[in-house]
């Protein structure tokens, strides 16, 4: 019954394995080679896409003016993310699965998770259809480019929402 899963981690371009790999590599492995339907990675994207377009004073200024309850607790609780150079990894996987026209590029590439017990234990690695080992891997979209801007007035669209009850 599950049409996309849409999976924050995997980062192709750090050194070293993400914190969403290398925590549980079995785990990761297991997802990303399981028969879901669709399968969307966003991880480097969100750090190039927003690393010099974090949230700025104007933008945080919008959702404490509106006074919802979320946009009140997001400011109060997450100064990490929106008040520091933090990228909006979570929050930008979340854009993807509610709003695919967030995603302006993707390509379908083999995506895994390195088992093995050395030091890229939990790393994920990426290869193309010609070097690709065929044991237990399959594609995955991989997110290569959003629209920054409707990411962010979409965020702070949520953010800034009445909080009437219904």
């Amino acid at each position: 019954m599950i049409k996309e899963l849409v999976f924050e981690g995997a980062f192709l371009q750090l050194g070293y394995p993400d914190f969403n790999t290398r925590f549980d590599p079995e785990a990761a492995h297991i997802i990303l080679t399981a028969p879901w339907t669709s399968i969307t990675a966003v991880a480097d994207v969100v750090s190039s896409a927003l690393a010099d377009k974090i949230l700025s004073a104007d933008n945080v200024a919008r959702i404490r003016a509106a006074k919802s309850l979320i946009g009140d607790y997001v400011i109060r609780y997450s100064h990490v993310d929106i008040n520091s150079k933090w990228p909006l990894w979570d929050e930008v996987a979340a854009a993807v699965l509610i709003d695919p026209l967030v995603v302006l590029e993707s390509e379908d590439d083999y995506l895994d998770v390195n088992l093995d017990h050395g030091m890229d234990y939990g790393r994920a690695h990426v290869w193309d259809d010609k070097s690709v080992p065929r044991m237990n891997k399959r594609k995955v979209r991989v997110i290569t480019k959003i629209d920054v801007d409707r990411f962010k007035e979409r965020f702070i669209k949520c953010m800034s929402a009445s909080s009437t009850p219904p």
